[in-house]
């Protein structure tokens, strides 16, 4: 059975900035995470970069949320071969839109239907969650909703968090604990030529708190790390 899913971005950056962050390109200038295939593809026709378009496998239709390219491609192959940068997976793609019910609607007329949703873990913000295989789609209401449905950045799996720290420096913070309890991260900030958000997060821990007790657990971990990184913010760290 082929699953209907992302398989791959089109990130409109020159391939030497994600070289030398540290991520592995082939001669096409392809980067494998996961199941995730991410295409490098120049700024010639897209100069104020981002992620152009995503790929999607088993597409019977084009662009399901419109605005952002879709393009059909078969499952690429699968790699969890760490880059230099530690990263070795994506956890999830960001969509932010101006009207997330209707990118609700949109995603369901394709066949996806959310996993959970919440408007209480981040203060003002909408999160619906799609984990359609291994990649999860983070649908987001921001608080300052874009013109247009946009693929703002992608967080990434790491092998180890603080090998990823020590890879970047200055580029990252040192790493805190993720909202999901067992992991932690730290975001790439300013990074040479590279145009969109990428955060760093450590592997899956299995959940063992379902339901509203999720919920409640995930909104005082969300509370304790906004504290930590204004306590960082305000001692400069």
């Amino acid at each position: 059975m082929v699953l209907l899913c992302p398989v791959g971005l089109d990130v409109a950056d020159e391939p030497a900035a994600w070289r030398a962050a540290g991520f592995d390109l082939d001669p096409e200038n392809k980067i494998q995470l996961g199941d995730i295939c991410i295409r490098v593809v120049g700024r010639q026709e897209h100069p104020k970069g981002g992620i152009v378009a995503w790929r999607w496998s088993a597409l019977e239709q084009t662009d399901p949320i419109p605005g952002i390219p879709t393009i059909f491609q078969p499952d690429a192959p699968f790699s969890s071969a760490p880059h230099r940068n530690g990263a070795m997976g994506v956890d999830h793609i960001v969509l932010f839109s101006p009207d997330w019910q209707q990118s609700v609607l949109d995603l369901r007329s394709v066949g996806l239907e959310p996993l959970r949703e919440t408007n209480s873990v981040r203060r003002g913000v909408t999160q619906v969650i799609y984990r359609p295989k291994n990649t999860i789609i983070e649908l987001v209401g921001p608080r300052k909703p874009p013109e247009h449905p946009t693929l703002k950045g992608l967080t990434l799996v790491t092998s180890d968090v603080d090998t990823t720290h020590q890879f970047f420096g200055e580029y990252v913070k040192p790493p805190w604990d993720a909202v999901q309890p067992g992991r932690r991260m730290t975001v790439l900030k300013n990074f040479p030529g590279i145009s969109i958000a990428v955060a760093f997060m450590s592997p899956h821990v299995r959940e063992v708190v379902k339901g509203e007790a999720r919920e409640k657990l995930y909104q005082q971990r969300a509370r304790a790390q906004e504290a930590e990184l204004s306590r960082r913010a305000d001692s400069k760290l």
